[in-house]
């Protein structure tokens, strides 16, 4: 490998390797350092110098054992990347960086706690948390209600939905690929994901919800499940029941006890007076009737509403001349 890119593939190697920390990057216990414990390097200011002819100052020279240690360092990442070292290919170094951050082995491993109590042995050891810190895990438990997580027996913390509340029962499911994220402002983990389960959508939680079936949604039970426009049609249809419709009759809307109750009819009469009875009774009380002449199809006379003689099952109307046919309108419930 050229010189270099040798040296600039080392630069790239170490902020690697310093940022992940990783044990098995390290074989030989060597750190990633200018050679400052041999004084025969010639480091000026711990650092590597060229040879200056014209001073008369010699360059720096590359002690073998750190000269070994580093080509080393640099194929122990090769080697752990799957890589076959070549000495012609001086891209390498990044190729096995970019190859081990897609295959995320220091952020993913299998859980081996309990339900509800997650714990993950992660390599490298994680020692602390960082705000934002992504870490994925294979559930080995669904869980049943309110969980815990804790990397590298950590302190353990709560987790939370995306909505911030505890987790619901089967949010987490066994062997679900989970993924979750450090909140230092919340010191709780936030779930991001799991594979095959799912926030259960609330009244107060965004999440995720099944249909209902129709007798579920004319149950009234839309706050475990959602409407859909068959069941939208069926509660329509059962509150606005289509029937066919006498001279005399009624509706109730909705069509279930305590609905609005419409009435509606024809008489006729000799008298200034006259009491007709309702299509039906009202169960609870009539709120309000009307009445209007229809002699001949054209409205002759005025009809009042007899308050003093109005129940539930009957109405007494006046005539401000003799009745003839006459419609009422009557509501109640």
């Amino acid at each position: 490998m050229p010189a270099k890119p040798l040296m600039m593939c080392l630069w790239l190697f170490a902020s690697y390797a310093s940022s992940r920390d990783c044990p098995s990057f390290r074989y030989r216990e060597i750190t990633m350092d200018y050679p400052k414990s041999v004084p025969s390097a010639g480091l000026v200011n711990g650092k590597f110098v060229d040879e200056n002819p014209l001073m008369g100052t010699p360059g720096s020279l590359i002690p073998a054992r750190w000269g070994n240690s580093i080509t080393d360092e640099v194929l122990n990442v090769i080697d752990e990347a799957g890589l076959n070292p070549n000495e012609a290919d001086s891209t390498q170094l990044i190729q096995a960086i970019r190859r081990l951050n897609q295959a995320g082995s220091d952020n993913y491993a299998q859980d081996n706690g309990a339900a509800n109590i997650y714990t993950v042995a992660y390599l490298p050891v994680l020692s602390a948390l960082v705000d934002g810190m992504v870490l994925r895990f294979k559930a080995k438990t669904a869980n049943t209600g309110a969980s815990t997580f804790s990397p590298n027996d950590l302190t353990a913390k709560p987790i939370v939905g995306l909505a911030l509340s505890a987790l619901q029962a089967g949010e987490i499911v066994a062997n679900g690929m989970c993924s979750v994220v450090w909140s230092a402002t919340l010191d709780k983990w936030v779930l991001l994901s799991c594979t095959g389960g799912g926030t259960k959508a609330t009244t107060a939680n965004i999440g995720l919800a099944r249909f209902g079936t129709s007798a579920e949604q004319l149950a009234g039970l839309l706050t475990t499940v959602m409407s859909n426009p068959s069941g939208v049609m069926a509660l329509l249809t059962a509150w606005f029941p289509r029937r066919a419709f006498a001279v005399n009759d009624y509706v109730r809307i909705p069509d279930v006890p305590g609905g609005l109750i419409l009435q509606w009819g024809e008489a006729t009469s000799t008298a200034a007076t006259h009491t007709v009875n309702w299509p039906i009774a009202f169960p609870n009380a009539v709120r309000q009737a009307i009445a209007f002449d229809q002699t001949n199809g054209i409205p002759v006379f005025t009809i009042s509403t007899d308050p003093t003689a109005l129940t539930n099952s009957s109405g007494r109307f006046v005539s401000s001349g003799t009745f003839g046919l006459y419609g009422f309108f009557v509501v109640g419930n």
